[in-house]
């Protein structure tokens, strides 16, 4: 992926994850947020002091927070550590959140998520259902089957499920 963000953050790239290249080395690193659950509480806390009422309204309640649609928040054990934390913190400020991961590692937390289904919906990311054609797209990302047995689980543990098949 060649985004402004990653053209202009070679030095961050560099000193957070030996990465001398963003562009050509895209898929090959990570750079974890492990601060993310605290920033986001402190952030929650302040639109709450101030009694922020500008989210927009929706069948669901006031506004939606999307979890994972840039980087897949549970691509490690780590990084779903960090997403527990931020989405136990929206869940305490009544927060919906709509969560994309390509993992069946989201299964782990089926009973937590389904415990919250008025306010967490999980999706599972698919490129196509065929396995050679998805090894072209995403060449380290869990088979199309493994994921769709991971949204059957979540289902029948009482989870709110949905599919993003991209690209279109």
């Amino acid at each position: 992926a060649d985004t402004p963000q990653i053209r202009t953050q070679g030095d961050k790239l560099k000193a957070a994850a030996d990465v001398d290249d963003g562009t050509e080395e895209w898929g090959e690193y990570v750079l974890y947020r492990d601060d993310a659950p605290e920033r986001l509480r402190r952030e929650l806390r302040q639109i709450a002091d101030k009694g922020f009422t500008g989210w927009q309204r929706t069948p669901e309640g006031q506004g939606i927070v999307g979890l994972s649609f840039h980087t897949d928040c549970y691509q490690s054990r780590r990084a779903a550590d960090i997403t527990r934390s931020g989405v136990d913190e929206l869940l305490y400020h009544t927060r919906h959140i709509r969560l994309l991961t390509r993992s069946p590692n989201v299964v782990r937390d089926a009973e937590r998520y389904a415990e919250q289904s008025d306010h967490v919906t999980i999706g599972m990311s698919i490129p196509s259902l065929d396995d050679a054609a998805r090894r072209a797209i995403e060449t380290t990302a869990p088979p199309p089957t493994a994921r769709y047995r991971a949204m059957q689980q979540l289902a029948d543990a009482g989870c709110r499920v949905y599919v993003s098949m991209g690209p279109t």
